[in-house]
């Protein structure tokens, strides 16, 4: 079986590559860790094959139905000849049985599906409109029992969302996270009326006979990313497996040096690969037996490619060192050159940006190492190449020392050649070179590196077979010890004084430490750093033998914009009371107090302000003083608040003297917690609304909001107004009103000018500055939270020059006072003298803390 280790981390670091794929494919979240995804548009995408089905299920279907030979099972009770019991089939000691609490009956509309044997087409289509499913967090939970126990099956599930929806959920096979974030819609695919999806996996059956598929919202990995997380399933298949076949199988590590005239092949294929022109010699390359090909006349022809050709599935390994890349370098080659697209398979090790790793011969059959970008694998090193193509999905699949590089599923199927030109000359596999349009080879595509190891499969190997191929090789490669499969920063770049999470997956490593003052940080897989200056963070890994592995990240710290906002009132509500309780202005001195009403009461405690909400004329409120903002040109209120339930139209704040007269902001439109609304009514009326998502203030969560008001932002000389929630822009406009023409006579925290209700939520902090923050400021602020300090005022150099003497040129405080004609004269700074021909002078003061420049 699987090591277990081995087996969580590849879960890990397939995540993580993913993320580094580049494809033609549009960006989704979900991450295949084990198996496969495809789409089918027909009976034979299933590959069904009577002879090694050993049990199919659909799920909560009308009857019993044929597909291509395989009988699907309907598993509703009285509806199949298979049924156990509601939920459970059986054949012969083999039982599914599919736990869901709900179930529809043709929840979906036939699909249009084409292919397969006579009828196979329209019964694949009734089985995958009925669906047994789940609410979220209910999972669907598959059982496979009476299988041979440590035996693998290839187990498929099939899914029709019946449109095109925002629906996902993750998938466990035998509690191990096998896919994060999946989809009815095949994860990245999109539902037509012509397609479903299937999800196949190789399992093992345990100890008991079992196989246990879970479908359920946030088992692992990445947080559910669609809007709905209810699992659906429309049928189950479980066959025996069918391993891959190893078609060549070629190691030279432990041959002879000298020249090797003819390598055997101990692959399925049988035959020799026999040099065609000069003979290649064996050599020892950095520590490993290998053919070294000097990349003119040097390659090898091998046995017929023909269970290789047309559109077969296949992957290609190998151990290679090139000494230095080249656009196109040829490590192993059928099919042929000349047309049309996607006719050739040449398995490259070049830096083409086009066909760096894999040479089609034209259109979306090539594929270079990483989408879009010249280079290849760093030269003069072994690696582990693995070129794998996947017929169902039409999924090109380069990966690179185990982890995938790039994957591509655009255009037309392969369709490699099997003869040469002449239609009959059948074209051989090659070493270190290509064929020709009429079978042959020339001088021009040799490759110039060496070989140590080549398996070619029959079958689209999946990542984690990739991987354990590798990890199993690497350290006779010179690839020993921890391995590092990623280490990376949240972010590349923040504003000083906020955090950013390094994160890391490594295997094999004793010890794991982080320099810079981060220490050791074994046993974790994250840590939270606040550079104060742009700072690289290099991680290091060890071995029980010592040995040592290091990887490194850059993070670069920038100050955040200027403004000239100063906090001017700050309300920290610290005080213990209700009703007539002072709430301190810890800045400005304009304290405010809880007004009593009725008996709907209001409180402060614990660092907050909390009302109970309610009818206007029952509910208390906050009372701040008159006059804090009309006086000003430009200004930001900022606060944390948690609505507590949802009242009539309440008030986050409201400024104003009359309905006419007002700037508010709502925590509901109505009662609905999906709406707000921020208004003001004044010169001209403005109204922003439904921002910051849904729901807009979520019951009992914290939401830090900001409202920036700068006077002179707008298109000509308008006054723009941005809000702000939790960090980030959600709303702008642009008005005529300035705050001169507010008549701020009342100033309520949870009451509105209107007749609304009361609002029921509590106030952590408030404040109101002298000006718009800029969009830096209101991130810092976020992250500080309401116990962080405000921006302090930009720094600012001041010197009135009365306490210096007549003729001083140095004032002592690292200002630069330059040319004969500069000094202090009388209490002024004096930098020219008329008609003394004195020539230029000037007074510089240094970069001051905060700032990165100084001024002349």
């Amino acid at each position: 079986m699987k090591n277990d280790t081995l087996k969580g981390f590849c879960a890990l670091v397939v995540t993580i590559v993913t993320l580094l794929v580049f494809s033609t494919n549009h960006a989704s979240a979900f991450e295949v860790i084990t198996g496969s995804v495809t789409e089918i548009s027909g009976p034979d995408d299933l590959k069904l094959n009577p002879d090694k089905a050993i049990i199919a299920v659909d799920v909560f279907g009308d009857s019993d139905r044929s597909v291509n030979g395989v009988t699907f099972f309907s598993d509703r009770a009285g509806r199949g000849d298979g049924v156990v019991e509601e939920g459970k089939v059986q054949s012969g000691d083999v039982s599914v049985t599919t736990a869901a609490a709900n179930s529809i009956d043709n929840w979906a509309g036939a699909q249009a599906f084409t292919g397969g044997t006579e009828g196979s087409a329209a019964n694949l289509a009734e089985i995958m409109r009925d669906i047994r499913w789940n609410g979220a967090p209910n999972p669907v939970n598959v059982t496979v029992a009476g299988l041979t126990a440590e035996s693998i099956y290839t187990v498929q599930l099939l899914f029709n969302e019946g449109a095109d929806r925002d629906r996902g959920w993750d998938v466990a096979v035998n509690g191990d996270l096998a896919v994060d974030n999946f989809s009815s819609e095949g994860g990245d695919g999109t539902w037509t009326n012509a397609n479903s999806f299937s999800y196949n996996v190789n399992a093992t059956a345990t100890a008991e006979g079992t196989i246990a598929v879970s479908l359920q919202n946030n088992i692992g990995g990445a947080d559910q990313v669609a809007a709905d997380g209810n699992p659906i399933l429309q049928a189950v298949i479980v066959s025996s497996y069918d391993p891959p076949k190893v078609l060549v199988d070629i190691d030279l590590t432990d041959d002879e040096l000298g020249e090797l005239a003819s390598i055997p092949n101990a692959g399925t294929l049988g035959g020799t690969f026999d040099a065609e022109v000069d003979t290649p010699s064996v050599t020892e390359v950095d520590g490993v037996k290998a053919v070294t090909l000097d990349g003119t006349n040097d390659w090898y022809v091998g046995p017929d490619s023909a269970p290789l050709t047309g559109d077969a599935d296949r992957t290609v390994e190998a151990w290679v060192f090139n000494p230095e890349l080249a656009t196109e370098e040829t490590i192993v080659a059928w099919g042929r050159r000349g047309g049309g697209d996607g006719t050739n398979w040449s398995m490259l090790y070049g830096n083409h940006n086009t066909w760096g790793s894999l040479g089609g011969w034209g259109g979306a059959a090539d594929m270079p190492f990483v989408a879009g970008q010249a280079g290849g694998p760093e030269a003069g090193k072994w690696h582990h190449l693995t070129l794998s193509y996947n017929k169902s999905s039409n999924t090109r699949s380069i990966y690179v020392d185990g982890f995938l590089s790039n994957s591509e599923n655009d255009g037309n199927p392969l369709n490699t050649w099997a003869v040469a030109n002449d239609n009959e000359t059948p074209l051989p596999i090659v070493i270190g070179n290509q064929n020709e349009a009429n079978g042959t080879r020339v001088d021009n595509l040799s490759g110039s590196l060496s070989i140590a190891k080549l398996k070619i499969y029959d079958q689209a190997l999946d990542a984690s077979t990739v991987f354990s191929n590798f990890d199993g090789d690497r350290s006779a490669f010179g690839l020993g010890g921890p391995l590092v499969a990623s280490f990376s920063s949240e972010s590349s770049a923040i504003i000083g004084g906020q955090s950013t999470t390094l994160s890391w997956n490594i295997l094999g490593a004793d010890s794991i430490s982080i320099d810079n003052g981060v220490g050791d940080v074994s046993g974790t897989t994250s840590v939270s750093v606040s550079p104060s200056e742009t700072t690289t963070y290099t991680l290091t890994a060890t071995d029980a033998d010592g040995i040592e592995k290091t990887a490194s990240v850059d993070i670069k710290v920038t100050l955040p914009s200027p403004s000239s906002a100063v906090v001017i009132h700050q309300w920290k509500f610290e005080e213990e009371g209700g009703a007539g309780t002072t709430l301190v202005d810890s800045v400005g001195s304009a304290d405010g107090t809880i007004v009593d009403v009725g008996g709907n009461d209001g409180t402060v405690g614990g660092g907050s302000v909390t009302l109970a909400g309610g009818g206007k004329n029952d509910s208390d409120y906050v009372k701040l003083p008159s006059g804090l903002i009309s006086s000003l040109s430009s200004a930001s209120i900022e606060t944390w608040v948690t609505q507590k339930s949802a009242q009539n139209w309440s008030r986050v704040f409201s400024v104003g003297s009359a309905s006419n007269n007002v700037m508010h902001m709502s925590f509901t439109k109505g009662g609905n917690i999906n709406e707000n609304e921020w208004r003001w009514n004044a010169q001209s009326n403005i109204t922003l609304g439904n921002f910051g998502g849904q729901p807009t203030n979520p019951i009992d969560e914290q939401v830090h909001w900001v409202v920036t008001l700068d006077d002179t932002a707008g298109e000509g000389d308008k006054t723009k107004v941005t809000i702000y929630k939790n960090g980030t822009e959600v709303s702008s406009g642009e008005t005529d009103n300035n705050l001169s023409g507010l008549n701020d006579r009342d100033f309520f925290l949870g009451r509105s000018q209107w007749g609304d209700n009361a609002a029921n939520a509590s106030w952590d902090e408030f404040r109101i500055y002298n000006g718009a923050l800029t969009a830096d400021q209101v991130e810092l602020n976020n992250t500080a939270g309401p116990d962080g300090e405000p921006p302090a005022a930009p720094p600012a150099y001041s010197n009135d020059f009365n306490e210096y003497a007549d003729g001083t040129t140095d004032l002592g405080d690292g200002s630069t006072i330059f040319g004969a004609a500069a000094r202090v004269l009388g209490g002024r700074l004096q930098l020219t003298r008329d008609g003394e021909g004195l020539g230029f002078s000037s007074f510089t003061v240094p970069a001051m803390e905060g700032t990165s420049k100084g001024f002349t």
